[in-house]
């Protein structure tokens, strides 16, 4: 990504979750931890997919970024990218 980014969001498909579900995303620039976004799932609603979305007043920080996603406590994805 280029410029000043302000949201950061990953989505993420739970057709085959389970009610009670915890899904998390985790953010982390240059290995720091920055942000964290938590959803129970709910199987019973229409929607089939969410967004662990994060935002900011300000522009993040440039540099090599990481997002970490979790059910239940368990990273199951990782995907890295860079705002330049």
């Amino acid at each position: 990504f280029t410029g000043d980014i302000k949201s950061l969001s990953i989505w993420c498909d739970f057709t085959n979750a389970e009610s009670d579900t915890l899904l998390e995303s985790k953010w982390y620039c240059e290995g720091e931890f920055v942000r964290n976004k938590q959803l129970f799932i709910d199987v019973d609603k229409p929607l089939r997919a969410t967004s662990g979305a994060i935002y900011s007043s300000v522009p993040f920080t440039k540099g090599k970024w990481r997002v970490d996603i979790l059910l239940n406590g368990q990273v199951v994805k990782s995907a890295e990218f860079f705002i330049r």
